[in-house]
């Protein structure tokens, strides 16, 4: 058997063809203090931000675990030896288990806007949880099934009230920002309780909501794999708006991509802008 060389060439690197470029990446409190920042990060050019603060979280970042050299040695900081603890949560010298004072992940369950200097300008806190478990709320393609009978439930069961709560609730996965007219508005895709979200996001420091729409139809069959084709749109991953003058309707269009139904969604924006 031969097996031809068709993306890469003969004594060159497989990454020859792709430019890489030195990044940075930050990690903030909420109240835009430094957590974590990690420069010199060699990417490929074309990756986004998040892309790149994900990187540096997965495998630069490790809060409360001690570092160690190529020898397997840990390395100290200017307090020291980390100090250890037993299986019964004891310090202990001899033991092999660390204790944290503090865990820092990236945040799942609101929609944060920053500024060019990684300022937070606005958090939703806890506002989509809030929505999502209110009688404003409902699901479906008609808009009739309310919210708070399956509230953070995941996107690949059914019955499954409340199964998100203790994980990353609805779990904010994909977001655009689209301009009509003087209006900016964000599009934001919660992956796991399924649904966009739309914000009026013109004045930044003060957004307002202003739709949701969840098109999936079946919330109890427990085993939603055997209903993909009827269930509505799952698990949303991407998104993205195509605008007005790209679009083949003349209207602007937002797109989803969504992994567990497998589908791509369109859905045609529908402008009522006022003076």
């Amino acid at each position: 058997m031969k097996i031809a060389r068709r993306f890469t060439l003969t004594g060159e690197s497989p990454y020859h063809t792709i430019p890489f470029s030195t990044r940075s990446s930050e990690i903030r409190n909420p109240d835009g203090s430094l957590v974590f920042q990690q420069n010199n990060i060699e990417a490929p050019s074309h990756w986004t931000q998040l892309a790149i603060d994900i990187l540096a979280q997965k495998y630069f970042r490790k809060a409360g675990i001690p570092q160690v050299d190529d020898t397997g040695t840990p390395i100290y900081d200017e307090n020291g030896a980390p100090v250890m603890f037993n299986a019964s949560g004891a310090e202990d010298p001899d033991g092999t288990l660390l204790m944290y004072d503090q865990l820092y992940s990236y945040g799942t369950r609101s929609l944060a806007i920053w500024n060019e200097d990684g300022e937070l300008v606005w958090d939703s806190g806890d506002a989509i949880e809030q929505f999502l478990a209110s009688e404003d709320c409902r699901l479906g393609t008609a808009r009739s099934i309310p919210c708070s009978d399956h509230f953070n439930s995941a996107h690949d069961e059914g019955m499954a009230f409340d199964s998100r709560s203790d994980a990353k609730g609805p779990e904010p996965e994909a977001v655009t920002v689209a301009t009509f007219g003087n209006k900016t508005f964000a599009f934001l895709g919660l992956e796991r309780m399924g649904g966009i979200l739309v914000y009026d996001v013109t004045d930044p420091a003060s957004p307002v909501q202003v739709d949701y729409l969840n098109t999936r139809d079946d919330w109890t069959t427990v085993d939603t794999a055997s209903v993909l084709e009827t269930a509505g749109d799952l698990g949303v991953e991407s998104i993205t708006v195509v605008a007005a003058d790209d679009s083949p309707t003349g209207e602007p269009l937002l797109i989803t991509g969504n992994e567990v139904s497998g589908t791509t969604a369109i859905y045609r924006v529908k402008l009522e802008l006022t003076d």
